[in-house]
């Protein structure tokens, strides 16, 4: 798995979006950014966001830790009703 980078896109990219056979791309903080006309260059949009790139493999672990994170709070916070 690689670090976070910025990447800037012409159109809003995929959260996460196959490059391979064995490789993807997941993006986050997603954000659309406007730049007006200057010095001669049209005015255009882009989007900016961080992106990583994992196997397959990797991706499945982290969706797997981060739903149990997610039901671990829930059961928490049902323990307390």
């Amino acid at each position: 798995m690689t670090d976070w980078t910025e990447e800037r896109c012409a159109q809003r990219p995929e959260t996460v979006a196959v490059t391979s056979a064995s490789k993807l791309i997941q993006r986050r903080n997603i954000r659309a950014v406007h730049h007006d006309e200057m010095d001669g260059q049209p005015a255009y949009d882009e989007f900016i966001c961080e992106c990583r790139t994992m196997t397959a493999a990797e991706y499945a672990r982290i969706c797997g830790e981060q739903n149990e994170a997610t039901q671990a709070y829930i059961d928490m916070m049902l323990e307390d009703l």
